[in-house]
């Protein structure tokens, strides 16, 4: 089994920001601090106060297995950890205070997947 945080939007623009909470989240985990997972819009309005061009707070190992975009994207990211893993078994978590987001999200990777996404309005 293999873990990986995922994120799926119908758009590259939307997951980005709907990914702005676990960036928020991450940023100060990092430096040692807890914070609430915030709203998208504090997190967003955050990150346009605080991202630089900075490299990533996150070394690039952490990174490796965090996937955001489209739902065609995360499947083929979520089917390549799982080839370099050897997994076949996959467990999907994201950080985002949007749920009804987030279980869209989780039922657009279902339905990239040919899968049924039980209780979910994809």
């Amino acid at each position: 089994m293999v873990a990986i945080w995922a994120l799926a939007a119908e758009t590259e623009e939307e997951a980005r920001r709907l990914a702005a909470p676990a960036k928020m989240v991450n940023h100060y985990f990092v430096r040692g601090e807890l914070i609430p997972v915030p709203s998208t819009a504090d997190a967003v309005a955050w990150l346009a106060r605080n991202e630089t061009d900075e490299p990533p707070t996150l070394p690039a190992g952490r990174r490796r297995r965090m996937l955001r975009g489209t739902p065609q994207a995360v499947r083929d990211g979520i089917a390549a950890a799982a080839a370099d893993y050897g997994a076949d078994e996959v467990m999907l978590v994201n950080i985002m205070s949007d749920q009804p987001a987030r279980r869209r999200g989780y039922a657009l990777i279902a339905d990239a997947f040919g899968v049924a996404s039980a209780g979910v309005d994809a």
